[in-house]
């Protein structure tokens, strides 16, 4: 889970700031509202509760990440077979060409050998979002290639091996399982996006985000007790970084 220990840990020196700050009693009095102690134990809740909700929606979600990629992991080595069967069959050179042009984008190879660029695309693919680049490898483009080669597959009588694997009935059902499980994927996406843009305005917004505000603490507890007193150094170690998503 990278940089989510960051999150947590941001989480965790807040609460230990509103606890500092209340163990300073009716000395700890600022004109500004924002980090008077009702509206910090405010801000402590408000970032428990979207990280707590943010962790929740997160496991869903990475275990459908991981139930796709074992899903769809056989599928290149499947087309390979397929396109041997279908050259095998003795197909006309015209159906050959298709279905080597549809099996190319579920590859996510081309027809032809391309240079490699003098330099690398600035931004690689995550496994949050699926790419969708010319190779068509994202889950929605492999999926619907392989529903297209299986309508073709389906008009050509000539297309009847005998393997179990690679026969119609087999690879309608693996589709069908495809999409499936990359729908379960998708709508665990959503809430968790919603959660981590929730999780980020709480703690990293500016002006109201949690790390805004215990900077504000840190500075008026050293304008009152001063840069080498008790009080600033106990708040002062309490560290927060503000994490990338």
């Amino acid at each position: 889970m990278p940089n989510e220990t960051g999150h947590a840990k941001n989480v965790a020196n807040f609460t230990d700031l509103t606890t500092t700050v209340a163990s300073l009693g009716a000395t700890y009095n600022p004109s500004n509202i924002n980090i008077q102690s009702p509206a910090l134990l405010l801000k402590k809740d408000q970032c428990q509760a979207a990280l707590l909700t943010y962790n929740t929606q997160y496991a869903p979600y990475k275990n459908a990440v991981a139930d796709m990629k074992n899903a769809i992991s056989p599928l290149s080595k499947l087309m390979t077979k397929v396109q041997a069967a279908a050259k095998a069959s003795g197909l006309p050179t015209e159906n050959l060409d298709n279905i080597k042009s549809l099996i190319r984008k579920i590859k996510g190879t081309r027809a032809s050998v391309l240079a490699t660029p003098a330099t690398p695309p600035s931004t690689p693919p995550t496994d949050v979002t699926p790419p969708t680049s010319s190779s068509q490898m994202s889950y929605d483009n492999r999926i619907q290639n392989l529903q297209l080669l299986n309508q073709l597959l389906s008009t050509l009588p000539q297309y009847n091996p005998n393997e179990d694997d690679i026969k119609l009935p087999t690879l309608t059902t693996y589709a069908l399982n495809l999409n499936t499980k990359n729908q379960l994927l998708n709508a665990t996406l959503a809430p968790l996006n919603a959660a981590r843009a929730n999780r980020d305005e709480v703690l990293y917004k500016e002006k109201t985000g949690a790390l805004t505000l215990a900077d504000l603490v840190k500075t008026y507890i050293k304008s009152v007790y001063g840069a080498s007193s008790t009080q600033y150094k106990q708040i002062n170690r309490l560290k927060f970084t503000k994490v990338a998503s």
